[in-house]
């Protein structure tokens, strides 16, 4: 029941496709330009600021002492509790 409401659905669909058109109604109201700054010119200029004030090499060195930490000391996994007692299980593929 629910495919040939579908099918009849996309056989609809398809038969008023071709009657479809798009026109031009031209341009009504005023239009302004564009007046934001562009996000990936503003994302280099910020770089190339904080590479003249040295600030991106204090950054780059704190995003690598904060994972050289998290690596040697991950945080622990939530709900991971020590073994009570030891148990081996066997793997047959």
């Amino acid at each position: 029941m629910r495919r040939g409401v579908l099918c009849l659905a996309a056989c609809g669909l398809a038969a008023i496709a071709p009657c479809a058109s798009a026109k031009d109604y031209g341009q009504f109201g005023t239009t302004f330009p564009i007046e934001e700054v562009d996000l990936l010119k503003a994302i280099s200029a910020r770089l190339h600021a904080m590479a003249a004030n040295g600030e991106l090499a204090r950054a780059q060195q704190a995003l690598k002492d904060r994972t050289v930490a998290g690596v040697m000391r991950p945080r622990p996994v939530e709900g991971l509790t020590p073994a009570n007692s030891a148990r081996s299980f066997t793997y047959d593929p």
